[in-house]
């Protein structure tokens, strides 16, 4: 479980970016408010607990006509893919790989 501190008093709406997942990570967050008074700080109750799994983004194709019968298949790299290989199918079903 993740601590999150935010000091931003008056706003409505408050959010946390946490930018150091990888793949398969799990993470759960909760949040409690507190506040301090007279030198002693309080808290609420615990907010409920929400869960998120890291996944892979899915590639975006475009093609090209690379000769009369050929075409090339173009995408950019998936950030948490192993080495930059991918696994595909073409119409004919047959399974490829990048070298």
């Amino acid at each position: 479980m993740l601590a999150i501190v935010l000091n931003k008093p008056n706003q409505d709406k408050l959010t946390y970016t946490d930018k150091n997942l990888r793949y398969g990570d799990i993470a759960a967050y909760r949040v409690r408010a507190c506040v301090v008074n007279d030198g002693k700080t309080e808290y609420s109750k615990y907010s409920n607990v929400v869960k998120f799994k890291a996944k892979l983004d899915t590639p975006k194709l475009s093609t090209t006509r690379s000769e009369l019968y050929a075409a090339t298949v173009k995408w950019k790299s998936v950030k948490g893919a192993a080495g930059n290989t991918y696994t595909g199918e073409a119409s004919d079903t047959k399974t490829c790989k990048t070298k």
